[in-house]
C-alpha cells in the first residue's frame, strides 16, 4: 500500500450573532380572537386595559430592525492533512469497474468521487476532500432569520403593571392569557439564524470521500 495525502478545510468555522426584533402583540377580547383587537407595541412603558377582563393576545410577525448575522474568524487558513493509505494496485471487474479488497486489523474502505456525486452501495458519505491544493478560503452560509416569540408580564390584580405578575410567552395567535387589569410587552426580542461554515481549497481538485460504515 502507499501512502496518500488527502486535504481537508475543517478548520473554517463561524460565529454566528444575534439581531433583534421590535415585538407588536394583537389582543381580542374573545376566546376566537374575531373580535375587535387591540395592538401593543413593545416599550419600557405600562397597558392598562379597559375594560378589565379575560383577553387573549396574539404575536405579529415582523421583520429584523437588526439582523443576526455569520462571521468566519479567518478568510484563509492552511489545509488539514487526512493521510490514507492507497491501494497500488486494485483488482478489476469484468464490467470495467474496480474492485476494493477487504481490509484487514479492523481498517475501513474508502473511496473518492466525483465532487457532488452519489457514493457507491455499501458506502457512506463523510466529507468533502481536496487534493493539490494551497490554502483554504473560509466563508459563511447565513440561514433564514427567526424572531423569538415575546414573553409579556400579565398583572391581574393591579392597572399599574404591579406585581406579582405572569410570564406568558406568545408563541402562536390566539394565546389565552386570563384575566387581565395590565400588561408590559418587551421592547424586543433576539433574531437568530442559522450560520454553516463553507470553504473550498484553492488550485485544488475535489472530491467526496467514502467510506465503509
Amino acid at each position: 500500500m502507499e501512502q496518500e495525502d488527502l486535504q481537508t478545510c475543517g478548520g473554517c468555522s463561524c460565529a454566528p450573532s444575534n439581531g433583534t426584533c421590535p415585538v407588536t402583540v394583537r389582543g381580542y377580547e374573545d376566546a376566537s380572537c374575531q373580535g375587535q383587537p387591540f395592538d401593543l407595541e413593545g416599550g419600557d412603558w405600562c397597558w392598562q386595559i379597559s375594560p378589565n377582563g379575560n383577553a387573549w393576545l396574539s404575536n405579529i410577525p415582523t421583520a429584523p430592525d437588526t439582523p443576526a448575522g455569520c462571521s468566519s474568524p479567518a478568510t484563509s487558513i492552511a489545509p488539514e492533512v487526512k493521510p490514507m493509505c492507497s491501494i497500488a494496485e486494485p483488482g478489476t471487474c469484468s464490467n470495467g469497474r474496480v474492485c476494493v479488497p477487504p481490509l484487514f486489523d479492523g481498517l475501513k474502505a474508502c473511496v473518492l468521487v466525483a465532487d457532488g456525486a452519489l457514493c457507491p452501495s455499501g458506502y457512506d458519505h463523510l466529507e468533502q476532500v481536496f487534493v493539490g491544493g494551497t490554502d483554504c478560503t473560509c466563508g459563511c452560509i447565513l440561514g433564514p432569520q427567526q424572531c423569538a416569540a415575546p414573553a409579556v408580564q400579565v398583572s391581574s390584580s393591579s392597572n399599574n403593571c404591579y406585581p406579582p405578575q405572569t410570564t406568558v410567552v406568545i408563541a402562536g395567535s390566539c394565546v389565552a392569557i386570563g384575566f387581565l387589569d395590565s400588561l408590559t410587552v418587551p421592547g424586543s426580542v433576539p433574531s437568530t439564524a442559522s450560520c454553516e461554515p463553507w470553504a473550498t481549497l484553492n488550485g485544488a481538485t475535489a472530491y467526496g470521500l467514502c467510506c465503509e460504515p
